[in-house]
């Protein structure tokens, strides 16, 4: 797999790598979250209150993220 180095608006590699770090990994959660979704038996699944619940935290988590490295 090619490996990019992509600048940020500041010219920073490091903050670059920080977001799309910080992007991975709420994909990675969002996935997560679905696989648990998608389990064959229904009494195996997440219950929906949980998963509002988590993606309410992922999105949380991001947004914060986001607006603590905007500047």
């Amino acid at each position: 797999m090619e490996e990019r180095i992509t600048m940020s608006s500041d010219g920073d590699p490091q903050s670059s790598n920080a977001r799309s770090g910080m992007v991975l990994d709420c994909m990675v959660s969002v996935l997560r979250i679905g696989l648990s979704c998608s389990d064959s038996l229904p009494s195996e699944r997440i219950q929906m209150n949980i998963v509002a619940k988590k993606m309410h935290a992922i999105g949380d988590s991001f947004l914060r993220f986001r607006n603590r490295n905007m500047k």
